[in-house]
């Protein structure tokens, strides 16, 4: 996937200090970015000029999964997790 750490740190929320230590292992990953990793992952195997796009776009990351402070929070449709 043709994404830069300033596209994926905005992407997520975080500043790009985070991801770069992130990547160099410095910094543990919270759970719950650690699942809005894994999901990325999985729909950039399956379409990752799509999955680059969507993460390029304003908002970054697409709904329904959110990050607010520690928890994870599922839009209303479906469970959340606080």
């Amino acid at each position: 996937m043709d994404v830069t750490q300033a596209q994926m740190a905005t992407a997520l929320g975080v500043t790009v200090n985070t991801w770069a230590r992130w990547e160099r292992g410095e910094l543990a990953i919270h759970p719950a970015y650690q699942l809005l990793l894994d999901c990325v992952e999985r729909h950039a195997d399956r379409n990752p000029d799509r999955t680059a796009a969507r993460l390029r776009a304003p908002g970054g990351v697409p709904q329904p999964l959110v990050i607010r402070s520690r928890m994870l929070v599922i839009n209303a449709s479906h469970t959340t997790t606080e």
